[in-house]
């Protein structure tokens, strides 16, 4: 059966966050360490709560660091910087932490930019292992869009599990590519994260507001057999998009349609 859970937001307090998630009956919290209020967070606290509403956790990064630069002291400013979330998932039962394609590149190095993410990657790896975890690479914008570029950077980094966004395989694609994605790696997907968009940029729309197709979408991917973790990142004022997302989530995954 699969497993719901939401991300907390970084606006808010992330103690505050938890106890929502939790409070709502959710199974897990996609927890994100990123400024402003979640960057360096209470991580006893977190854990406190984390205990008390029976959460699971999955480990998010911020998805604008630099690592696969080119300049040793920023590489090694980015590996330190995920050394200390890796210490923080850790200490909260995380088996997983997510990281997203590195786009920062000298425009000169552009053609050698899958090599450079691959390379950092298996530092990456290393952390995640030293820490009892394993590492997940988020599909995005090309190149990092494409089955055949994961198959690249996995023949470097044997480990690398497969973190699929089903609202970034839609992006500027004639059709989504999550079925693509989890024929190609199996159970190398580990877990997935479900928005709504307009196929031209990463909305974070509440499940039904975009143009996805989701009673379709969702039977194709549960013909899979993956039964897994998703996230619902819907990014709203109003927490009940969540909540309703989660409703429509249940209703499609079942086959309950008009």
């Amino acid at each position: 059966m699969p497993q719901i859970g939401i991300m907390n937001n970084p606006k808010r307090d992330p103690i505050q966050e938890v106890c929502w998630i939790g409070e709502h009956g959710f199974d897990f919290v996609d927890f994100t360490i990123e400024f402003p209020r979640a960057y360096k967070p209470d991580v006893a606290r977190l854990k406190e709560e984390v205990v008390r509403y029976n959460l699971d956790v999955i480990g998010h990064t911020d998805p604008n660091l630099p690592y696969a630069y080119p300049i040793e002291r920023l590489m090694s400013a980015c590996l330190h910087e995920f050394q200390r979330c890796a210490a923080i998932f850790q200490s909260l039962g995380a088996r997983y932490m997510n990281v997203h394609p590195c786009y920062s590149c000298p425009p000169g190095m552009k053609s050698h930019r899958i090599a450079h993410l691959a390379k950092a990657l298996k530092k990456l790896d290393k952390i995640t292992e030293d820490h009892g975890m394993f590492l997940m690479l988020e599909n995005f914008l090309h190149p990092f869009d494409k089955v055949d570029t994961f198959q690249q950077i996995i023949q470097k980094v044997p480990r690398l599990k497969v973190h699929l966004d089903v609202g970034h395989a839609a992006i500027h694609q004639e059709q989504n590519l999550t079925e693509d994605f989890l024929k190609a790696f199996g159970d190398r997907v580990v877990h997935i994260h479900l928005s709504d968009n307009r196929f031209r940029s990463d909305d974070h729309m509440p499940l039904g507001a975009g143009e996805t197709d989701w009673p379709t979408l969702l039977q194709r991917i549960k013909a899979t057999e993956y039964d897994g973790t998703f996230t619902l990142e819907v990014f709203s004022k109003e927490r009940e998009y969540q909540l309703l997302s989660r409703e429509l989530f249940w209703k499609w995954w079942k086959g309950d349609t008009p």
